[in-house]
């Protein structure tokens, strides 16, 4: 790697941790370096250290040394660093992404995202004086257009494991049960996921087959992760899926 590259990667770096401090509350290295793992920037939580003490003196953050691991944060009114803070609309956008959405982003996605999330329930918090945005998470709710169905119970970790599957294009190895309750294990091509009421669904391809078919997620009782990667169908299309009435 030349100079130029290194240095590149270091800034990129130090703007990804600062973009990851918050206002509202001290963060710890430790949450920073998982952040930025399911982000794809996998660091040494040493590293991380090093570059949290030079940020502190560089842009007069505050540190919270009365214990460890010590905590972060960007002090109120700080001068010397001027990152943009979270918007009201912007705070409730992800309030009601996080709340909708969760099942429907790939775990490594949501984890990276916990900071943001943290800060966008500060913002919404009581005694902020955005009230309106607050009041709206009240305001608006998903309904079911039929009536409303005992929700199954989802292991999240299988979920963590099927959504990293078909965000990253990986056979997915699966046990589960079948419509007449028999158990059954298949290797899966994922295709995608749909939510319909409260419950999930996996569509997919299974290994020797070239049609699709569609699992209940809460029918999985273990997902794992396969070493091979597969090249998704040209052929697939999730809203032509749907439009055609197979879920």
């Amino acid at each position: 790697m030349n100079r130029k590259s290194s240095l590149n990667e270091s800034l990129n770096l130090a703007l990804e941790i600062l973009k990851r401090i918050p206002r509202s509350r001290y963060v710890t290295v430790k949450e920073l370096h998982d952040q930025l793992c399911e982000a794809g920037m996998s660091r040494d939580i040493r590293t991380l250290q090093r570059i949290m003490e030079t940020l502190s003196v560089q842009f007069n953050i505050e540190r919270n040394d009365k214990s460890k691991p010590y905590g972060y944060k960007i002090a109120h009114g700080n001068a010397v660093l001027s990152v943009p803070t979270m918007s009201a609309h912007e705070s409730l956008l992800l309030s009601l992404s996080q709340q909708y959405l969760s099942k429907l982003l790939p775990g490594n996605v949501m984890a990276s995202m916990d900071g943001f999330f943290l800060e966008a329930r500060y913002h919404l918090s009581v005694g902020t004086p955005h009230q309106k945005e607050k009041d709206w998470l009240k305001k608006v709710r998903v309904v079911s257009e039929t009536l409303p169905l005992l929700a199954p119970t989802i292991d999240l970790k299988t979920v963590q494991v099927i959504t990293q599957g078909l965000y990253e294009d990986r056979y997915l190895v699966i046990e589960y049960c079948n419509s007449n309750d028999e158990q059954k294990k298949a290797t899966v091509m994922p295709l995608g996921i749909a939510q319909q009421g409260n419950r999930l669904y996996l569509v997919c391809r299974f290994e020797g087959y070239t049609n699709e078919r569609t699992v209940a997620i809460h029918r999985v009782r273990l997902a794992a992760l396969s070493t091979f990667n597969f090249e998704r169908p040209k052929d697939f299309d999730l809203e032509q899926y749907d439009a055609d009435g197979r879920f």
